[in-house]
C-alpha cells in the first residue's frame, strides 16, 4: 500500500471511527454481533446523534419529561423513553422527540442547570420509591428558584365519583385510560391495579393534593401550590403545547406547582 493510500485510509478510519479492521478477521461476524452496541457507538452516525443531544441538553434548560411521541416546543427539551420501562411503548410514531432516555437511570443533566420541568400524567406510572427518586432527580437538576409543574389523575375526584357510583364517569375510556370493565368497582380499581392485559394505562400509584404535596416536601421543594388547567402562574406553561391531546384530561386531573 502506497504512503498516499495509507494516509487516505487512516484519515477515513479516523473520520468514521468504525472498527473496519474487524471485517478482515475470520471471526468478524461473531465479533460484530457480540459487540454490536459497542461498535454502534463508534459510528459517525451515533456520535453525531450524541453530540446533538449533548448540545440540546446544554442549550435547552427547560424539560418536558414524558413528553410523548411527536412533541416539540421551541426552547424546550422533550424527553421520553421508547424502551417501555417507564412509559408505554411508542407505536405509530409521529416525529419522535428530542431525547430518548429512561429517567429511572437518573436525569442526564448537571446539578443546578435546569430552569423548568413539566411532567403531565407521568408520575403515577412509577412506584412509591421510584417517584421519590424521580422527584429528587428533578430537584437536583433544577436551578435555585427553578420550577416544576406536575399533572396527575386526581385521586379525590375518582373517589368522589366512585362513592356515588357514577357509571357515566367510569365508562369513559378517555378517563379510565383503558376499556371499562363492566362495573364501577372494577373500572375504579383498574386505575390503581393496572395490568397491560387490560389494555389500560398501567398506573403504579395515585395522588391527591395531600400526598403529592407531602411527596414534594420529602424532596425539599417549597412554595407548593395547587394550580388548574392552563392556569399556571408561569405564563409560558399556558401555551397549548403543554395541554393534552386528550380533551378529557382537565376533567380528572390535579395540577400542582412548586419551586426549588
Amino acid at each position: 500500500m502506497s504512503e498516499k493510500i495509507r494516509t487516505i485510509w487512516n484519515t477515513f478510519k479516523k473520520m468514521v471511527k468504525f472498527p473496519i479492521d474487524v471485517l478482515f478477521y475470520p471471526r468478524a461476524a461473531k465479533e460484530f454481533l457480540t459487540n454490536w452496541e459497542v461498535i454502534q457507538q463508534k459510528t459517525v452516525f451515533f456520535r453525531v446523534a450524541q453530540k446533538t443531544n449533548e448540545k440540546i441538553c446544554r442549550k435547552q434548560l427547560n424539560v418536558n419529561i414524558g413528553c410523548g411521541d411527536g412533541w416539540h416546543h421551541e426552547g424546550w427539551l422533550g424527553l421520553d423513553s421508547k424502551k417501555g420501562k417507564a412509559y408505554p411503548n411508542k407505536k405509530n410514531a409521529k416525529s419522535g422527540f428530542d431525547l430518548d432516555y429512561d429517567i429511572l437511570e437518573g436525569l442526564p443533566f448537571e446539578t443546578g442547570t435546569v430552569n423548568c420541568i413539566f411532567m403531565s400524567h407521568i408520575l403515577e406510572h412509577f412506584t412509591y420509591n421510584e417517584s421519590l427518586f424521580v422527584l429528587r432527580e428533578c430537584y437536583r437538576v433544577l436551578k435555585i428558584g427553578g420550577r416544576i409543574r406536575l399533572v396527575v389523575p386526581d385521586l379525590d375526584l375518582y373517589i368522589s365519583k366512585y362513592s356515588v357510583s357514577d357509571k357515566t364517569f367510569f365508562s369513559n375510556k378517555s378517563i379510565l385510560g383503558g376499556f371499562p370493565l363492566g362495573n364501577v368497582t372494577d373500572s375504579f380499581l383498574m386505575l390503581f391495579y393496572s395490568d397491560p392485559s387490560l389494555n389500560n394505562s398501567c398506573h403504579k400509584y395515585a395522588y391527591n393534593l395531600e400526598n403529592l404535596t407531602y411527596r414534594l416536601k420529602q424532596c425539599s421543594f417549597k412554595n407548593i401550590e395547587k394550580s388548574s388547567h392552563m392556569k399556571s402562574k408561569w405564563t409560558d406553561l399556558n401555551h397549548h403545547d403543554f395541554d393534552s391531546s386528550n380533551k378529557e384530561v382537565p376533567s380528572f386531573s390535579l395540577y400542582v406547582e412548586a419551586e426549588k
